[in-house]
């Protein structure tokens, strides 16, 4: 038998075999995950809406053979405040630098997790989830499989017409290859929910993990796979030849199993990367032959799996439901006795002696009289409601609720609406929950990045341009060629909760409250960008356009481009940003053609600023005005009739006006240059200003080194 598994090249039968060998050792495990879902949704009785149901509820007396069985579905409750917890905790990734001080890490998170937004809106990822999750809850296991649809996606064009040695042929009037009727389709990335049930594993091993393969069966339809695989008869007569045309498909809205026409059994077989098989196997099979084998696209295993509740040495999960079994069927049987006794000895009784005639008397306004020509007053029986069993009902409720950790009703918060009691009620609430959210939060980091992986190897250039915006044409290579290295993907705990958002805003608050008045605004943007109910990217556009120019400039610069500086820069940000950039540990480890390429950008920048001063002065400056009456200032100077003495000044009016106005606007250029924070490229800025005044001394022009 080990000889079969340990074959590279296998046959159909092989594959049959290995099919009915993974098939028997998990069949009990896969009649338990069927009924689980017959439990959750209500259908507790496989024969709940047969005619002797109708007959029961129709008759006015119940034969002694007959039983009355009523559902109460607490495990559907139950099962749905555990998804809606699951989810509350762990609704989406998200991605962040591996190393937040380095800008190439930043930027590849940034692309990643661009894409990895788009990925989930475009294919409804939490939609996806809330269907992932009720497995995970109720069947105990979910598999999900990833895979590209090449026929899926959007049209980007039409086949070109080909001939007989497989070259396009061009139209004769326009030059341009001819076109069939086939439409090109983009590709789509597809993410395929498998029940529990439906795939199989390895009859030796304890984890799922260690399973050298799983294999998936599904039912499909006959046309659909002969359209899929037409051109190879082999190939078809292995459809068509599937032995029986009915299988007995699950159905939970049937009840039970359903007879399908038309429809074969396909088996997928997927093996991991191992030894035997480096870049992993794949073969796609009915009971009659194989239609399709290969290795696995790019050596990635499709099959992301994880377990609700494992048991030691059992490899399948186990549902929360089978906890709660026992404590339904007693609050079943318990609840149709009720019944049953209202039924059978629910109304009143009277008795009275043998040959006694009660007849109809007077009849009173909201009275109704009897006689009974007896010396005795008949007896009045109760009827029985079949309170009797109503504590034993509510307690089995009661510790079914108890056994799943949840509470059967929320309690009213008596009107309190304190934020920071509200966040510590909903903490305490959901740690009850932390563990299965843990392991479900774990399955969608995996199923996340497995999927960037298959999307980078799929999409084109030309596919990812509307993906990642035209502004990020240039990144597009470094996407297709980054790697998980410079980036982690890990949950974003309770993004979409009330809650969360409450308390990250309340952080903000506190933040901008005592530091808000000595950021400038390119900082608060940031602040902005981050807030929870503020994270739109347009709204904080402008405030942000100088932090994102820089980190571009940056990047390219560490990849080995010269990025040109731009006139309408915000310059002094730039030589901010690149002189903090060069003082950072890594930069001396940098190529030195790269060190060049910075301080050649940081001298372009500290040039255009010159430029700028400079212009700005000569538009201001000016004849200096000499109108207006005389103002006499507390200063003397040597008397020219007689330089032994001295004199008080006296100076035009309009003069001064003019002056102080010369003074204003050079006291703001000296605080616009302090700013820069770095001495150095004051210093170079005031060396070049003044060289370019040539005649203009340093006191007639201060530039502010301090």
């Amino acid at each position: 038998m080990d000889e079969i598994y340990e074959k590279a090249e296998k046959d159909i039968k092989d594959l049959n075999q290995i099919y009915s060998d993974s098939e028997s050792v998990d069949k009990d495990n896969f009649a338990e995950m069927r009924t689980n879902i017959l439990l959750s949704s209500g259908d507790h009785y496989n024969r709940g809406g047969s005619q002797s149901w109708n007959r029961i509820r129709d008759a006015k007396n119940l034969s002694p053979t007959q039983k009355i069985r009523l559902t109460k579905n607490h495990i559907g409750r139950i099962a749905k405040i555990y998804v809606n917890n699951i989810l509350s905790q762990g609704p989406s990734v998200t991605i962040s630098p591996k190393n937040p001080k380095e800008v190439q890490h930043q930027k590849d998170a940034e692309l990643n997790n661009s894409v990895l937004q788009w990925l989930r809106q475009e294919n409804d990822i939490p939609r996806k989830m809330h269907l992932w999750a009720k497995d995970y809850v109720e069947v105990g296991e979910v598999f999900i499989k990833l895979y590209w649809d090449v026929d899926g996606g959007k049209q980007v064009g039409w086949e070109p017409v080909l001939d007989e040695m497989g070259q396009p042929i061009l139209d004769p009037m326009t030059g341009e290859p001819q076109q069939s009727e086939n439409p090109v389709m983009s590709g789509k990335l597809c993410f395929e929910l498998i029940h529990g049930f439906d795939v199989l594993r390895h009859p030796g091993v304890k984890c799922m993990e260690d399973s050298p393969y799983l294999i998936v069966r599904k039912m499909e339809s006959k046309k659909e796979l002969l359209k899929k695989f037409s051109g190879n008869p082999d190939v078809e007569s292995f459809i068509k030849n599937a032995k029986g045309d009915t299988f007995n498909v699950f159905q939970s809205s049937q009840i039970g199993y359903k007879k399908s026409e038309d429809m074969v059994l396909v088996k997928e077989h997927y093996y991991r990367p191992c030894a035997l098989y480096p870049r992993g196997m794949y073969y796609i099979c009915t009971e009659e032959g194989i239609l399709a084998q290969g290795e696995l696209p790019f050596g990635i295993f499709p099959i992301e799996h994880e377990s609700f509740d494992e048991i030691t040495t059992a490899p399948r999960g186990k549902s929360i439901i089978k906890q709660l079994r026992p404590y339904q069927i007693e609050i079943n049987r318990a609840s149709s006795k009720i019944a049953e006794t209202q039924v059978t000895i629910g109304d009143d009784k009277i008795i009275y002696f043998a040959g006694a005639k009660p007849s109809s008397g007077a009849n009173q306004p909201g009275v109704r009289f009897m006689n009974v020509n007896s010396p005795q007053a008949p007896v009045v029986v109760p009827g029985r409601s079949g309170e009797q069993y109503v504590d034993y009902v509510n307690m089995q409720i009661s510790e079914m609720y108890q056994v799943a950790d949840v509470q059967e009703l929320d309690k009213d918060m008596n009107g309190q609406l304190d934020p920071y009691t509200l966040l510590f009620r909903s903490m305490r609430q959901k740690q009850k929950f932390a563990y299965y959210s843990e392991k479900f939060g774990n399955l969608l980091v995996r199923v996340h990045k497995k999927a960037l992986e298959l999307f980078r190897h799929y999409a084109s250039p030309q596919f990812l341009i509307p993906v990642l915006g035209k502004s990020e044409q240039v990144h597009i290579q470094a996407f297709k060629q980054s790697t998980d290295v410079s980036w982690n993907i890990e949950l974003e705990q309770m993004s979409d909760d009330i809650e969360t958002k409450m308390g990250k805003q309340i952080t903000l608050n506190h933040v901008l409250q005592y530091i808000g008045p000595q950021l400038d605004k390119g900082d608060i943007g940031k602040f902005l960008r981050l807030s929870p109910y503020l994270n739109t990217e347009k709204m904080f556009q402008d405030m942000t356009q100088d932090w994102d120019n820089l980190t571009n400039d940056i990047i390219q610069l560490d990849r080995g481009e010269y990025p040109a500086a731009n006139t309408y820069d915000n310059h002094d940000y730039m030589i901010k940003g690149l002189a903090s950039r060069m003082k950072q540990p890594d930069f001396k480890f940098l190529h030195p053609q790269i060190q060049a390429m910075y301080k050649q950008k940081m001298q372009e920048h500290e040039e255009i600023k010159k430029q700028q001063m400079l212009e700005i002065q000569r538009a201001e400056s000016g004849f200096i005005p000499a109108q207006g009456y005389a103002v006499v200032c507390d200063l003397y100077v040597p008397d020219p009739e007689d330089p032994q003495k001295t004199k008080r000044v006296k100076v035009p009016s309009e003069s001064l006006t003019w002056l102080l106005k010369q003074l204003e606007i050079q006291g703001n250029s000296q605080n616009t240059i302090e700013k820069i924070g770095n001495q150095q490229a004051i210093s170079d800025i005031a060396a070049q200003f003044n060289n370019a005044q040539g005649q203009v001394t340093p006191q007639q022009m201060s530039i502010g080194v301090n």
